[in-house]
């Protein structure tokens, strides 16, 4: 064979490795995981490191301020807004409203013109827009005024959080997003602290330059933004446009091989080619079918439902934490508490979904949690037990922010391509921020200090989302294979792709009461044959990608987790004793395909257990052939020649891995290179991947043959 004569010596490890140690990721909903293309785990940390401090930072401070631009109207009522511009109770649920009547419209074609041009330019231009509008609004004298400059500040303000949310789907995967969008969002909650820390030192400046403090609490963006005529929001926004990247193909803070790790680990969880992956083009067939999609009116009616809370209480709190009896200042100070609350509580319903892969049980926590605070809000009277009413406030809000980020992540998750995804989230955000409307109004100037109404609508709201939320899971766990994309389980892949009624198509309880069960392990030979049946259809797929230089059914993570074969010995075994009795002759060790695989890559060369089956040798070469062939597709994406060399590290580790493999399979009891012998023909078959995984590594081929079509009905007519 290729690699037996040799010298391990003469692989010299040169320049960086884009393929360390493993391989893309591909999301199913029985197994995540974590790594990617040929980076091993504690490189593919530092990468995401890299790019959570360089990404989610920018869009947390932008986000801080945006919704500081629309809430502060709140701090301002109560630092005296209202009496000096003689706005009654009605006219200022009206100033509130106006607001979300562009929000609402404008988001869809904000993130159009986002994708048209990048969000770099857009995002902060949108930022400059608003310091202006705001600063504009510090100056207004009559209800007139108040209400067109709130007009005018829903216009921008429409393009932020959905251009934002829209960005950070294209950088991390389906159970990395929710983490990351949590500490963006939280600029949110933190906004609020923020806001009333600030509303409490601006409303000591009554008086200064003949301005009294509210004119100075809507010229908060202070820090941020627009001081001396806006010439700090200007550099603010030019400084934006520099540092704030597009998107991981384009990243100038990452190397070359970390832009291609990121790239790949994306297409592969869309489970389509790189050009669609990543597509730029957007017709009217993207904006159509970005507005057809049954899920997106679904997770409209979960987000209609909890932005009506969140603006609703970001709008009334500092007012009804005022009636409560303590002054303007104390008010705005004890706002704080409940917002910081928020965060905690909001983060750690975030956090915890990515970790476990279930979202759903931690959305309800979140739903029970604001259910408590209202119930109990609505259930005091009032205007005795302020302490009370004030603690119930911290339920009320962490439980409402903590809903917004998982029905906002489920969505960006879920559709592909980027065109169809951003103008996808825009309609949800459009529809779903018309609740601002309602949750302006639904707290009436009349009603204090009980506000039945806005404790009422909130609760059936959120009653409404709970209801949908349950509704749109079951409706996901029936959905048949085809319509979820790749975000289903090797079974149904291998089912829906074979077609027949396989051993693993039915339970284990339904087969247990076919096997005469002798001895209390006999069950192991239904979970084997599970293992071995989705093994042999991994293999069936790589030969098929092998015979047509198309991308492989089932990737390398989709069976990384699965534990390699057992011996033949233990496999051939008719009875529980025949079996017991060859487990106690042939020691095994249980190792995954992933494990063995970075035994393969380590630089001790791979010390393999020699119990390795013969069948274990087998998938393991189709793993390193897959490999091998995702390491030549990624430099086609990067570099205009085909033909153009693997990294030389990539190589050195890839034939080192080979090398290894080699010794496993010699060291392998029924290994022969014999087809006719006793241990079968795929360790013979084996040794004919391995020359052709050399093949590949050291020269491209190209594609010979091609599919005439990849409808897999067609196909299946044809075999």
């Amino acid at each position: 064979m290729t690699a037996t004569h040799r010298s391990e010596n003469d692989l010299k490890p040169q320049g960086a490795d884009p393929f360390g140690h493993e391989e893309i990721e591909v999301v199913n909903k029985q197994q995540h995981i974590e790594d990617a293309v040929q980076y091993d785990e504690a490189e593919a940390r530092r990468i995401l490191r890299k790019v959570d401090y360089r990404v989610v930072p920018l869009l947390t401070i932008m986000y801080l301020i945006a919704f500081i631009d629309r809430a502060n109207i709140g701090n301002a009522k109560i630092a005296g807004m209202n009496d000096e511009l003689g706005l009654t109770g009605r006219q200022y649920n009206i100033v509130l409203t106006v607001f979300f009547i562009p929000y609402a419209l404008l988001e869809v074609p904000s993130n159009i013109i986002l994708k048209l041009t990048r969000p770099s330019i857009w995002l902060p231009s949108i930022m400059l827009a608003c310091g202006i509008v705001l600063t504009l609004m510090g100056i207004v004298q009559n209800f007139t005024g108040l209400t067109i400059a709130r007009v005018f500040l829903g216009i921008p303000e429409a393009g932020f959080f959905p251009g934002a949310t829209y960005l950070l789907t294209t950088w991390y995967l389906r159970y990395e997003v929710q983490t990351r969008t949590i500490f963006f969002y939280a600029g949110a909650s933190l906004s609020g602290a923020f806001l009333g820390l600030l509303a409490n030192g601006i409303q000591r400046m009554e008086g200064v330059a003949g301005l009294r403090g509210w004119r100075y609490a809507l010229l908060l963006i202070t820090i941020r933004i627009f001081i001396l005529e806006g010439i700090a929001k200007v550099l603010v926004a030019v400084w934006l446009y520099f540092v704030l990247p597009d998107g991981p193909e384009t990243a100038k803070f990452l190397t070359p091989e970390e832009r291609r790790f990121l790239a790949w680990r994306m297409q592969a969880e869309m489970g389509i080619n790189s050009d669609q992956a990543h597509e730029e083009k957007l017709d009217f067939q993207t904006v159509k079918s970005g507005l057809n999609d049954w899920r997106i009116y679904v997770a409209v009616i979960i987000f209609l439902a909890n932005s009506v809370g969140i603006y609703a209480f970001s709008f009334t709190v500092p007012t009804v934490i005022l009636e409560l009896g303590y002054t303007a200042a104390t008010a705005q100070l004890l706002t704080i508490p409940i917002y910081v609350c928020a965060m905690i509580l909001a983060t750690t319903l975030a956090v915890l979904p990515d970790r476990y892969k279930k979202r759903f049980p931690f959305l309800m926590v979140g739903l029970g949690v604001a259910a408590a605070g209202l119930i109990s809000l609505l259930a005091i009277p009032r205007p005795g037990l302020p302490g009370l009413t004030y603690g119930f406030l911290f339920l009320a809000a962490s439980g409402h922010y903590s809903f917004i980020v998982p029905s906002v992540c489920w969505l960006g998750n879920n559709l592909s391509p980027s065109s169809k995804r951003a103008v996808g989230m825009a309609v949800f955000m459009s529809l779903g921020n018309l609740g601002g409307i309602a949750g302006s109004n639904i707290f009436p100037e009349e009603e204090k200090p009980q506000y039945r109404t806005g404790y009422g609508c909130m609760q059936e709201d959120d009653g409404r989302f709970g209801y949908v939320s349950a509704l749109l899971v079951e409706q996901l766990r029936s959905t048949p294979v085809r319509q979820v994309n790749i975000y289903i389980s090797t079974d149904e892949v291998i089912r829906s792709q074979i077609g027949r009624p396989l051993l693993f198509n039915r339970s284990a309880k339904d087969l247990a009461t076919e096997i005469e069960n002798t001895a209390p392990d006999w069950s192991w030979v239904f979970f084997e044959t599970r293992r071995r049946t989705k093994l042999v259809a991994y293999s069936f797929f790589n030969l098929h990608s092998i015979a047509y230089n198309i991308p492989p059914k089932l990737l390398n993570s989709e069976i990384g987790a699965l534990n390699l074969p057992s011996p033949e010995s233990h496999w051939r075994a008719e009875t529980a004793e025949q079996w017991l009795a060859a487990r106690k002759k042939d020691t095994f060790d249980e190792v995954s395909v992933q494990s063995a695989y970075k035994n393969l890559s380590t630089k001790a060369n791979g010390r393999q257990s020699p119990a390795l089956s013969s069948f274990g040798n087998y998938i393991l070469i189709h793993r390193l052939v897959q490999q091998i062939f995702f390491a030549r597709q990624s430099m086609i994406l990067f570099d205009a020649d085909d033909d153009a060399p693997l990294p030389p590290q990539a190589m050195e580790r890839l034939e080192s891995a080979l090398c290894a493999w080699q010794r496993n399979w010699e060291a392998t009891k029924d290994s022969s290179l014999d087809p006719l012998a006793p241990g079968g023909p795929l360790s013979f078959n084996a040794t004919a991947l391995f020359k052709l995984a050399y093949i590949r590594l050291h020269t491209d081929l190209g594609p010979y043959r091609r599919l005439e079509t990849r409808d897999p009905g067609a196909n299946d007519q044809w075999v």
